[in-house]
């Protein structure tokens, strides 16, 4: 698309680029980003001290170079210090365009910036207003000479700026407000109907009469972005909760025309859209819209919600062409054109806090996901977007005519490889002048003026002067930048084994990637993998992840490309095979036993025939296809190197492992190893014996039962995990048939020769042993061993013998070095099995026989009998303990040792006494010791306590009330006392053993203590409860007649006084205790049914008052 571009130009050798005018944006908390004035590369910007929520802009020079920037209210220098005057500028960070920088036409030195002021945290809303800056000053970096003068005294937070045209070169200035703005001092912001265009020109800078346009409408919403397009002929306007415009601009009159509402349709469910940010394609044919939720919560990031849409001005329709291109969780954004021709969107998390990204569209002429959205692509390098960014002249961003006629996305960048030549072509415009450019350096018009080759890098522009009497030019650019063409170089092919011999296999073909690029930059060169050449060159069916080939061979080719022009690229190709695998399962060790075949069955050595292992190693797999071979390590298997001969002969004694190769024939790569272990184990040690058993069958004829397990220690020199087992003969042993009884055998010539055949429990190899028997004719004597006395405490016939002791006195008078051995029966002295340990506990009460057996160097001399006694201890009664009641003597009780009495006993008492039994009147502790007839003694003690009866110490009476009364019984002696009471009819409360009583009614009482301990006797005595009846029924029917004091008589209390009161005081009767009572009556009259009043002055001191009931 080719479009007459309409800016001022220089008519000397080169050409100004408005767009470097918009080569640094600063924005946001301290963010911003340059682009490259050649390469139109993005870098952050992390110098910026502006910090702003919304609004912001700035301006370099024509070379890109930053001159200064402002949030509206304070100015920066290129230096990033305020300039002089530079603060208190009537804009407001929070204003969403709160100031736009327009340099005064015809003069570079003079700047204006406009700003845009708003109601915000309670600071008066100044209107539209503009100052002016001064660049000459301040050396050079600035200073602001004229500040806040007044344009209108309210306006929205709009404002937006085009060219007018290329003849004046001036500028229209519009921002959207009320009709009385411009003269009505108290004008308000939030009734906005008409567009003010304000015309900045070289003679009189800003004019204060601007073009007015009103509208048939009015607007009480003053948030969101006024933008031109970069043609100027639209005008549009968002206007948060009251909508989107579109408008038509006329940049010859300045007037605003022909509104058009576009109703956005996008609604997230609970969360409706409204429009804030806008910006034109450079074609001018598509509008940019962004819109949020317009929450009143703004500082939770969870609430918000943001979409990026798309309209299609070209549209009969607009708002049925709405596209959405984004929608996420996110606050409200700004979209900016960029001077690359892209557009940029600011993104923040919430009003309060932003995020270090800004987002882009690639291609914003083309609709729909042509456009290439990429979200938060651009790094700003820790420093935060927020939702402004810079607003500038829109025609600062004109689309240029296109000069690369290889283009087909209308972009300014032309990415070649080294060696390329390339002509760029310019529109052909018959008459027009070309002026060529490189980096800003004018070039010789070439003789095509139309065409430029070339073969560098470099930013290249054509000037292109219509030459039709009238200012028109057009304006082309190419940014050149030449690539190195890559060296593919082949690499070896990719053979793999096949896991599972199905010849289909993965290829990770990115192994090969080193080898290709063969020392070049991987972050320079990118390697794909294809099918055929065709598709490698044509850069298609790329061959992605993991590939799986369908034939056993195949062919892959290779594309190495320049990562920032694939068009640089060079290719190669490689064989991928894949072979059959074979496997080696689990193989059997070998085992054997050591033999003399080689002359020394001791030496762990053998000769195997490795060829046995073949079918294990095959396993049903190909033998034509695979070869196997056997080797002495696991890398000579690896290798493949050294095999061992079929024959081998174990070169490392008893245990070496053997290692397996199985290799494919045809690819040695295709191998599988495995390895098994040869074990040779040793033969067991067999030492031959001689056996000497006694004669012990009455017969002194040489012939005699044998326990012949008793020598296998001596023929296995004890080792472990072997067993014996004897034959009779050689032959029998070696067939191992017919074996004897090892336990008890019968010779049957004296000496008679018997083999051994020990066998190694694990590993089952055996040796042969020869074991010589021969009987011995020789005897020893029985022997008695003293008697015992039985175990005190047990007394079962059981007691404990040191056999050691009996073998000196066995043993005297026999020949020196024969040893004893106890057993508990004769077979097992026969056969010396279960020999007795020598400190034995017998097996039967009192008597036992065992047997002793005399050997001579392991020789039977003699078996003889062993009688053991053990004798009872005197039977006595258990020891305990007695009570003497002390009250009774001198009278004397009988102690007696045993029940019944035994005469057979002798006695000794620790009183000196010698009978059977003592009599004693006094406690202590007595003893008895009782001996039988065989000595055997037993001690019996008994102690004898005092016991007593008790002597009642006091009565303690806790009374006064009619049933809670409490009695203690204060009692001493030897004795344990249980305690209890009688009343007056003798009913008694039972013996208990506590001297406590409770709930104890009034009356005379009898206290009982019984001696416990050894029934010594009872004590008792009288004692009186004192209470007083509730009530009485003087009826004369001989029951409650008289009214008396409980637990008083002329025993207890005699002297104590009761006197009767009516209720008003009056003494009614007087008696003691002595007297039945009081009758009811008074001067011989009954009283009546009533309530009368007592006192009781006790004979020990104590006084009662309370009253009872008369009853009738």
């Amino acid at each position: 698309m080719k479009r007459i571009i309409l800016i001022a130009i220089l008519l000397c050798n080169y050409i100004t680029v408005a767009q470097n005018e918009a080569a640094n944006w600063y924005f946001g908390s301290n963010a911003g980003i340059n682009f490259s004035t050649n390469t139109n590369a993005i870098t952050a910007l992390t110098d910026g001290l502006l910090s702003t929520e919304e609004g912001c802009t700035s301006i370099s020079d024509s070379s890109g170079n930053l001159l200064f920037y402002t949030n509206g209210e304070n100015v920066y220098d290129r230096q990033h210090n305020i300039m002089p005057n530079g603060t208190g500028l009537f804009g407001n960070q929070s204003s969403t365009q709160s100031a736009i920088i327009i340099p005064k036409p015809g003069n570079s030195n003079l700047y204006y910036i406009f700003t845009q002021d708003t109601d915000f945290q309670f600071t008066p809303d100044n209107g539209f207003n503009y100052s002016t800056v001064d660049m000459t000053l301040n050396n050079g970096f600035g200073a602001v000479i004229f500040k806040n003068q007044l344009l209108l005294n309210k306006a929205s937070e709009k404002v937006s700026a085009v060219l007018k045209d290329c003849q004046s070169q001036n500028i229209w200035v519009v921002t959207y407000a009320d009709s009385d703005a411009l003269t009505n001092t108290n004008a308000v912001n939030d009734n906005n109907n008409t567009f003010y265009a304000f015309e900045v020109s070289a003679g009189s800078g800003v004019s204060s009469s601007p073009i007015v346009s009103t509208l048939p409408f009015s607007i009480s919403e003053t948030r969101g972005y006024l933008k031109f397009s970069p043609d100027g002929t639209k005008l549009a306007c968002a206007n948060v909760a009251e909508g989107l415009y579109l408008f038509d601009f006329d940049t010859t009159t300045g007037i605003v025309s022909n509104p058009q509402q576009i109703s956005t349709r996008i609604a997230p469910a609970g969360k409706p859209q409204s429009p804030y940010g806008l910006e034109f394609s450079p074609n001018n044919q598509v509008l940019y819209v962004t819109t949020y939720y317009d929450s009143t919560d703004l500082s939770t990031s969870s609430n918000q919600y943001g979409t990026l849409i798309q309209y299609d001005l070209t549209a009969s329709n607009i708002r049925a062409t709405e596209q959405v291109l984004d929608q996420r969780v996110m606050y409200r954004s700004a979209l900016q054109l960029g001077p690359d021709g892209k557009i940029y969107r600011s993104l923040s998390a919430t009003y309060y806090q932003g995020t270090p990204f800004l987002s882009v569209i690639n291609n914003p002429n083309n609709l729909g996901l042509a456009s290439d959205y990429q979200h938060a692509t651009i790094n700003l390098n820790g420093r935060s977007s927020r939702q402004g960014l810079p607003p500038f002249i829109t025609s600062f961003f004109s689309e240029k005519t296109d000069i690369i006629p290889t283009d087909t996305s209308n972009t300014t960048n032309l990415p070649l490889c080294t060696g390329d030549d390339y002509t760029l072509i310019a529109e052909a415009v018959p008459g027009a002048i070309y002026t060529w450019t490189k980096d800003g350096v004018a070039i010789t018009t070439p003789a095509i003026p139309n065409e430029l080759s070339i073969t560098e890098s470099g930013n290249y522009e054509v000037l292109i002067d219509l030459n039709n009497g009238g200012c028109d030019t057009k304006e082309g650019q190419a940014i050149v930048t030449y690539f190195d063409i890559p060296i593919a170089t082949q690499p070896n092919d990719l053979i793999i084994c096949d896991d599972n011999n199905d010849l289909i296999s993965a290829f990770i073909l990115s192994l090969q990637n080193t080898t290709i690029l063969n020392g070049q930059d991987p972050d320079t060169y990118l390697v794909k993998y294809y099918l055929t050449q065709v598709d490698a060159d044509l850069d298609q069916n790329q061959i992605v992840n993991l590939y799986s080939n369908t034939n056993p061979q195949e062919t892959i080719f290779v594309r190495v490309f320049n990562r920032l022009n694939p068009n640089c690229y060079d290719t190669t190709n490689f064989n991928i095979t894949v072979s059959s695998s074979p496997t080696i399962g689990v193989l059997t060790d070998y085992i054997a036993c050591d033999d003399s075949s080689d002359g020394d069955d001791t030496n762990g050595q053998t000769t195997i025939d490795l060829s046995n292992y073949d079918n294990q190693v095959y396993n049903a797999q190909s033998t034509t296809t695979y070869t196997i071979s056997y080797h002495i390590s696991q890398d000579d298997a690896n290798l493949g190197a050294n095999p061992l001969p079929y024959y081998y002969y174990n070169t490392t004694p008893f245990n070496q492992t053997i290692f397996v190769r199985l290799e494919n024939t045809n690819n040695r790569d295709c191998f599988d190893t495995h390895s098994f272990n040869i074990n040779i184990n040793p033969v067991p040690l067999a030492f031959d014996q001689l056996l000497y058993q006694c004669d012990q069958d009455g017969m002194p004829d040489g012939l005699t039962t044998f326990n012949l397990n008793q020598i296998t220690s001596n023929i296995t020199n004890s080792a472990p995990n072997v067993t014996t087992v004897f034959y009779a003969t050689l032959p029998n042993a070696l067939a191992e048939t017919t074996p004897i009884d090892g336990n008890a055998y019968n010779n049957v010539t004296n000496p008679q020769s018997v083999y051994s055949v020990v066998t190694n429990t694990i590993t089952n190899c055996k040796s042969i042993s020869e074991l010589i028997l021969e009987v011995s004719t020789t005897q020893t004597n029985n022997y008695i061993a003293p008697p015992v006395c039985d175990e005190l405490g047990s007394e079962d016939g059981m007691n404990t013998f040191n056999l050691d002791d009996f073998s000196t006195e066995i043993l005297s008078g026999l020949p020196t070095g024969i040893t004893i051995n106890y057993y508990e029966s004769y077979n097992d002295a026969l056969i010396e099995a279960n020999t007795l340990p020598l400190l034995y506990n017998n097996t039967t009460a009192y008597n036992q026989i065992i047997y002793a057996r005399a050997e001579n160097n392991n020789a039977c001399y003699g078996i003889s009998e062993v009688l053991l006694t053990i004798n009872p201890l005197p039977q006595l009664s258990e020891d305990e303990t007695i009570f003497y009641c002390i009250n009774e003597f001198p009278d004397t009780i009988q102690l007696t040792s045993s029940a019944p009495l035994n005469s057979n006993y002798y006695y000794t008492w620790s009183t000196n006494e010698t009978t059977a039994t003592i009599d004693i009147n006094s406690a202590g502790t007595y003893t008895v010791t009782a001996t039988t007839l065989d000595g055997c003694q037993k001690t019996k003690t008994i102690i004898v306590e005092n016991s007593n009866i008790a002597t009642i110490e006091n009565i303690e009476v806790i009374d006064g009330s009619p049933n809670n009364n409490v009695i203690t019984i204060i009692t001493s002696g030897e004795g344990d006392y249980f305690f209890e009471l009688l009343n007056a009819e003798n009913m008694s409360t039972g013996f208990q053993s506590s001297n406590i009583f409770t709930n104890v009614k009034p009356g005379i009482y009898t206290v009982n203590v019984k001696d416990m301990k050894n029934n010594c006797g009872i004590v008792n005595q009288l004692f009186s409860v004192i209470g007083f009846p509730l009530y009485f029924t003087p009826n004369n029917d001989g029951h409650n007649d008289y009214w008396q004091v409980y637990g008083v008589s002329t025993q207890f209390q005699p002297n104590s006084i009761i006197q009767i009161f009516d209720r008003f005081g009056k003494l009614l009767n007087q008696f003691t205790p002595s007297s039945q009572g009081w009758d009811g009556t008074f001067n011989g009259l009954p009283m009546p049914t009533n309530d009368y009043w007592f006192t009781v002055k006790l004979q020990d001191g104590r006084i009662y008052k309370n009253h009872f009931t008369l009853k009738r």
